[in-house]
């Protein structure tokens, strides 16, 4: 049994198109979030199942013509689970946490072995590189991200949560959290863990997680400095000591067993690029946009664009 169906055994309700905006644009009639009309805004709290999917299918063409290049997509959480878990057993790309400059990418190779475990309530992948947890909260909303996302196929899909969901130690000063008791790789639970605070206030943690006593003692003496400050004394003993990556959202985590560079993210690996970071990194990559009642957590992306459908219906 999958794990969306252990999740959905009957149909779940029709979701909301509503992305946050909420804003009728005077010239087209249509919201500047989801592209209803204000008359579909309006009935849609009460309206039936066939009147809500005959709006959804009157969507693309519409997102297309205001050129959207982030919008909500009509999946409940059975489905999100069920895409999560195909992304993973079939290979089809590969799944990003952080913020541009500190973030994690995790991917399972063509053939590459990997222990991939489906639950309700999570769905966790491990390979010889690193790990990946995904939770499927209450409210996770799916959103596909990209120009012509509706006409060939997202360039990402992002899990994102409300913001006044995300429940993350913020700040930008370097903080030890002691054993790491939540690891994917049950032999690290054991390993010291490090939150570096390089993405202050956004919603992810990035953080060093080592057993390697000198690394511990020079992290745990720099804690309370600001990670700018810090990072500066500490490049040379964290390239000898070799810590793992971790990447916390309120989503999910990743965990990368090497340490992370400054090249960029590619198929298992891990960026802290510290002068992204000071010019001011943010959660989406350059040109994406979406509210801010909306914390990005997760993004997959795909080997090839093809319709977010396709995902579901295993045809990808």
């Amino acid at each position: 049994m999958s794990v969306a169906e252990q999740m959905e055994p009957a149909a779940a309700p029709v979701p909301t198109p509503c992305i946050g905006v909420c804003e009728i644009d005077e010239a087209t009639g249509l919201c500047k979030g989801c592209a209803r009309t204000g008359e579909e805004v309006a009935a849609w709290q009460e309206a039936e199942a066939d009147y809500k999917l005959r709006v959804w299918d009157a969507l693309p063409p519409r997102r297309a013509e205001a050129s959207l290049n982030a919008y909500r997509l009509p999946w409940s959480l059975a489905d999100i689970a069920c895409m999560v878990e195909r992304t993973l057993r079939r290979r089809w790309g590969r799944w990003v946490l952080g913020i541009d400059g500190a973030c994690a990418s995790f991917e399972i190779g063509a053939d590459e072995d990997a222990d991939i475990d489906g639950r309700p309530d999570a769905i966790t992948a491990m390979t010889a590189r690193g790990g990946l947890r995904l939770t499927i909260h209450p409210k996770t909303v799916a959103v596909a991200f990209g120009d012509a996302a509706d006409a060939n196929g997202p360039e990402a899909i992002g899990l994102v949560l409300p913001r006044g969901r995300v429940d993350l130690r913020g700040g930008d000063a370097l903080a030890g959290e002691g054993a790491d008791v939540a690891a994917i790789c049950g032999a690290q639970r054991g390993a010291q863990l490090f939150d570096l605070g390089v993405t202050g206030d956004l919603a992810a943690r990035f953080k060093l997680r080592t057993d390697h006593p000198e690394l511990i003692e020079a992290l745990s003496r720099a804690s309370g400095r600001p990670w700018r400050e810090a990072l500066d004394d500490l490049d040379t003993l964290i390239d000898l000591a070799r810590p793992h990556t971790v990447v916390e959202t309120a989503l999910g985590r990743a965990e990368i067993f090497s340490p992370p560079t400054v090249d960029g993210v590619s198929g298992t690996s891990a960026e802290l690029n510290a002068a992204a970071l000071r010019a001011g990194a943010g959660e989406l990559p350059s040109g994406w946009t979406l509210p801010k009642v909306f914390a990005p957590s997760a993004l997959f992306y795909p080997h090839s664009r093809k319709p977010a459908q396709a995902m579901l219906d295993g045809h990808y």
